[in-house]
């Protein structure tokens, strides 16, 4: 019989090496925008939970440029990180848009997202997604679930297949800038692939 201890302990340093090599290269993204943020080991919180810290006071002051969280901005992007991301650093807007434009490209490069996007005008688009569809999956079922996730009425949201692996997505966009309609359009898509995947 294996000793439950050594694997508990195992196990428990696997996940700090694992915890801190993504936290790394998030890191990596992060100082690119702000040189500043270090990675907190801050193993009170629980060996779970990636940390970013700063010495430098102005990063942790809330003022009136700068209120955006440092962890909601890497969450925004990377939804699967909520509750494993924290961090007292504030942000400017500028700071957060330009350190999610890195991170996007970043879970691109880490999820492989096939995809090919057509703007329509301002604040619609339809999102291509190339990806096996099986016979059952119900799309409307997929559509109820964007939507409520991401807060979408009937109209802002639709899902149809062309062929069998080409997924066309329209999305009505409220964000005003650019960068917010990409980090919008990447997240209904990646949500959509993982939808198809059975990951949620």
């Amino acid at each position: 019989m294996d000793n439950p201890v050594e694997e508990y302990i195992k196990s428990l340093n696997k996940a700090v090496e694992k915890r801190d090599r993504l936290g790394k290269e998030l890191l990596k993204v992060i100082n690119d925008v702000l040189p500043d943020v270090i990675l907190d080991p801050a193993d009170e919180v629980g060996v779970d939970t990636i940390c970013f810290d700063t010495d430098n006071p102005e990063l942790l002051s809330i003022n009136d440029e700068r209120y955006i969280t440092l962890w909601k901005t890497i969450v925004d992007v990377f939804p699967e990180l909520e509750g494993y991301v924290d961090s007292p650093v504030v942000l400017t807007e500028e700071e957060a848009d330009k350190i999610k434009e890195r991170l996007a490209v970043l879970r691109k490069e880490w999820l492989e997202i096939p995809f090919e996007l057509v703007y329509l005008n301002d604040n619609k688009c339809i999102l291509y997604i190339y990806h096996p569809v099986r016979e059952r999956t119900s799309l409307n079922w997929i559509a109820t679930r964007v939507r409520r996730e991401f807060g979408l009425k009937e109209d802002e949201f639709s899902i149809t297949i062309n062929g069998s692996n080409i997924i066309s997505l329209f999305i009505k966009l409220r964000e005003e800038s650019m960068m917010g309609k990409f980090n919008k359009i990447l997240r209904v898509g990646s949500y959509v692939i993982r939808l198809l995947r059975g990951d949620i």
